[in-house]
């Protein structure tokens, strides 16, 4: 399939690189055991949990998130990562 237009043609690149990723799913019930939650909530929890059983990387803006997992599952702190390499470069 041909694309008509750049719209297209990022959204069929999109759909052919997300075909090959590996779908994680975090029961309820893990959840929901999970005393974080109520300060974190489900979305954040459900990274959280995912990471820590595929050993997958958690990128985040979040500083809290960040402060209170760094020591269980793989995170990096967005805005800690963008000074870093902005400290890098000389102007």
């Amino acid at each position: 399939i041909k694309p008509k237009d750049k719209r297209e043609a990022y959204f069929m690149t999109i759909i052919k690189r997300l075909s090959s990723f590996k779908e994680f799913d975090v029961p309820l019930k893990v959840l929901l055991q999970n005393g974080s939650i109520i300060q974190f909530g489900f979305t954040d929890m459900s990274l959280v949990e995912a990471a820590e059983k595929q050993q997958s990387v958690i990128l985040t803006d979040e500083f809290n998130l960040y402060r209170q997992f760094k020591e269980n599952v793989p995170i990096i702190y967005f805005k800690q990562l963008v000074a870093t390499e902005l400290h890098k470069i000389k102007i």
